[in-house]
């Protein structure tokens, strides 16, 4: 009885996740960023690990140089330094900032102004564990800064170099299923990814007007997930 039982639950949610990624793997092949929209310069918040290095070894390994900006920590050096050896004919800068705070917006334009970012990997998040009452002010909201409000600046800032530059971006927010999920420990993460929805649907409805920009989500399943696949952008009418 257990074992039909155990079938009956788990066999449907294999078979549901299975088919999906079968179904993507065979038709949505991975993308070339580079290729497509001619770009030779990405950036990625949270590029020194987890997620954000994947997407940052994907980028380069299709040619495009990478603006790493992330905690100014032994990671970051690293992941800087095994970026490097590894596409030697690709160019690096990092930025060390802390994206939890208040004063990273001008270390990133700083490092970024002599260069065009046409690829944006709004990536950067942290999971704050604990009951809500239970953790300081100052830890929510640099949790709140971090995964949701440093993308809205981030993005501004870019949007505003594209307007006056009448350059292409790609801006892509990486977010994950866990906004879906019940628990009392994770639900910071969950709604602070879902205020970024609501950005980009407001981006995608009066920014796309332009023509050039193409804001987009990727999920995350887990760390270590390269960018995924979507379908592609519509120019705006």
């Amino acid at each position: 009885m257990w074992g039909y039982l155990f079938a009956l639950l788990f066999v449907p949610s294999f078979l549901s996740y299975f088919v999906h990624h079968l179904i993507c793997a065979v038709f949505y092949k991975t993308q070339n960023l580079k290729k497509r929209y001619n770009a030779d310069w990405a950036l990625v918040t949270g590029g020194s690990s987890g997620i954000g290095k994947s997407i940052a070894t994907r980028l380069a390994r299709q040619g495009l140089n990478v603006v790493l900006v992330a905690l100014g920590d032994e990671l970051l050096d690293k992941t800087f330094d095994e970026l490097k050896a590894a596409y030697p004919k690709c160019q690096f800068r990092k930025v060390p900032v802390n994206l939890g705070g208040n004063e990273y917006l001008e270390p990133i334009v700083a490092a970024t102004r002599d260069i065009k970012i046409q690829i944006l990997f709004c990536n950067a998040g942290y999971m704050l564990t604990g009951f809500f009452h239970t953790r300081p002010l100052d830890a929510l909201m640099a949790n709140l800064n971090c995964n949701a409000v440093s993308a809205v600046q981030v993005t501004h800032h870019f949007v505003k170099q594209m307007d006056t530059q009448y350059q292409p971006l790609r801006d892509i927010f990486v977010t994950w299923s866990k906004r879906f999920e019940p628990g009392p420990f994770w639900r910071s993460l969950g709604s602070n990814r879902l205020l970024q929805i609501v950005d980009y649907n407001f981006l995608a409805t009066t920014i796309a007007t332009f023509g050039r920009y193409m804001p987009d989500f990727k999920r995350a399943a887990a760390d270590g997930e390269a960018p995924g696949q979507a379908a592609p952008a519509k120019k705006a009418q």
